[in-house]
């Protein structure tokens, strides 16, 4: 019984989570002004991470003080996997800022390399549902991927939209950004 209710809630928690995570991506994009220029990681992201890593961790550190000796060593290997998981979290949160101007788009890569790319310079932008982001590639073979969770996405949407010609946007990748540039959210759970 006790594990039903664990079960219970268990799920609870995670419906919980998504429909705030819903909840604030649509109040994000009500919320945004055209004149925003700047693409960045929701604070939950942190949040995450950061909890992650220390949950993990102490996992980690737990299962090794209080082992036998008997255990197997991938345990806690298995659980400091996850604990830096939580880290890239983390990095991923600091490094990863977007800006974009009238002639193009900033980025940073994970290696922290800042690349430019040119609005009449992009080849081709896709979307990807798995994933959940935009794959935009320009003429140098720079590719750049733009995750739909990014604060800011309905005035890079319209900007996007209004830079970029329209046959260099795949269809299910324009109809994203229409629905972004009307306020829509289509965050995919």
């Amino acid at each position: 019984m006790s594990s039903t209710i664990s079960w219970v809630i268990t799920l609870l928690l995670i419906s919980l989570v998504i429909s705030l995570m819903k909840k604030n991506k649509q109040k994000e994009l009500d919320t945004s002004s055209v004149n925003d220029t700047v693409l960045k990681l929701p604070a939950y992201i942190l949040v995450l991470g950061i909890i992650d890593f220390i949950l993990f961790a102490g996992f980690a550190v737990f299962f090794y003080i209080t082992s036998n000796g008997t255990d197997p060593i991938w345990i806690p290997l298995a659980f400091m996997l996850f604990a830096f998981l939580g880290l890239y979290l983390v990095y991923s949160y600091i490094i990863e800022k977007f800006t974009f101007d009238d002639n193009g788009v900033d980025y940073r890569r994970f290696t922290a390399k800042k690349i430019r790319l040119e609005w009449n310079n992009i080849e081709s932008i896709k979307y990807s549902a798995l994933m959940t982001w935009f794959i935009i590639k320009d003429g140098d073979g720079n590719k750049a991927y733009f995750s739909i969770m990014l604060k800011g996405m309905k005035p890079f949407a319209i900007k996007i939209i209004n830079k970029v010609n329209k046959e260099k946007i795949d269809p299910k990748a324009l109809k994203i950004l229409n629905d972004l540039k009307d306020g829509k959210s289509v965050l995919a759970m």
